[in-house]
């Protein structure tokens, strides 16, 4: 009898544990919901933005300043600074 009431005092144990782990599950996956609608939005900012930059100050292809000469050389290097 002893061992049946251990038992079950036990079980009883077990299953506020579970019902406490379900709970914080359940919190959890609500903050994650909850964090996922947020950068969703966050995401939809950041492209009305870049949208909105784009169209006030296209984006320029960068041209680099130090173009070679065609020998491998660059041209803005002074002569006679070439190393052997």
């Amino acid at each position: 009898m002893v061992d049946k009431n251990r038992f079950r005092v036990e079980l009883e144990e077990q299953r506020c544990l579970i019902e406490q782990q379900q709970v914080e599950i359940q919190r959890q996956r609500r903050q994650i919901q909850l964090q996922q609608r947020l950068t969703e939005s966050m995401q939809t900012e950041l492209e009305a933005i870049r949208v909105t930059m784009q169209r006030a100050a296209p984006i320029q292809q960068h041209t680099p300043l130090n173009r070679g000469n065609g020998n491998g050389r660059h041209s803005a290097r002074p002569m006679g600074s070439e190393r052997t």
